[in-house]
């Protein structure tokens, strides 16, 4: 494992995920980040500096890591017998799961669950070791590093999480949208109409132009239109038809 790195490992609350459109699920883009569910409880004041007891911290991380990188062992991960046996099961929930055919677009990402279960899982083993473990299997030439039942267990906790945020994002933006729509009244729709004339400041329109800049769908939009306006037909100069809506003379924009 030569010079391991993570690509993108992000910590974050709802706000960015959600801005996410449908479109990064679909083609796939929204599994190149590994997202660690965060709750925002309170701001914290930014600090000068570490403390004592951080620095000391963060300089046995860059030692260790020093030592992962200056290694020259390639090491084989390999999964002892209980983590084999707990994989196993927990693949088979997976297939079990999409087997049912009620996935949709999640099935991609479900199905690559176990393959990320088994790196995180790799990694927690490697978290285990310090800077003489790493010393003592390169003298002794020892490459192989067994994945223990614990590595195994809280790599498929870790990602029974990270599913459950995926899922909750996927309901956000796939269902719901960013926020839930307000149900709008003919009311609420006719004051869109209104505001379309109002901007555009003629009393007659194309149905096209204030379909688009209504984002009203047809068929409603047609309905609250015999409210307020007359339909006619009109024929461009290249012959073609067209519907046109002109606001009856009670009606104020």
């Amino acid at each position: 494992m030569p010079d391991p790195f993570l690509t993108v490992f992000l910590a974050s609350t709802d706000f960015l995920p959600s801005k996410f459109k449908v479109d990064a699920f679909q083609q796939g883009f929204y599994n190149r980040f590994i997202f660690v569910p965060a709750v925002r409880k309170k701001t914290k004041p930014l600090r000068q500096g570490l403390t004592k007891e951080e620095k000391a911290n963060a300089q046995e991380l860059l030692q260790y890591l020093d030592a992962l990188k200056t290694c020259n062992l390639l090491y084989y991960l390999c999964l002892c017998e209980e983590a084999n046996q707990l994989y196993s099961k927990f693949e088979e929930e997976i297939e079990i799961e999409i087997e049912k055919g009620n996935l949709g677009i999640k099935e991609g990402y479900y199905g690559g669950v176990p393959n990320f279960v088994i790196r995180i899982a790799c990694l927690f083993r490697l978290n285990r070791m310090s800077v003489k473990d790493i010393e003592d299997l390169e003298r002794e030439h020892s490459p192989l590093l067994f994945v223990s039942e614990r590595d195994m267990s809280l790599a498929i906790k870790f990602g029974r999480l990270i599913w459950m945020w995926f899922e909750r994002m996927m309901i956000l933006r796939t269902e719901y949208g960013a926020k839930p729509e307000e149900v709008k009244t003919d009311e609420d729709y006719e004051a869109i109409v209104l505001n379309v004339f109002r901007n555009a400041g003629v009393r007659e329109l194309p149905q096209n132009y204030i379909r688009v800049h209504s984002k009203i769908p047809t068929k409603r939009l047609e309905d609250i239109l015999e409210m307020v306006a007359c339909r006619t037909i009109k024929e461009s100069t290249g012959g073609r038809r067209a519907i046109v809506w002109r606001l009856n003379e009670d009606v104020v924009t």
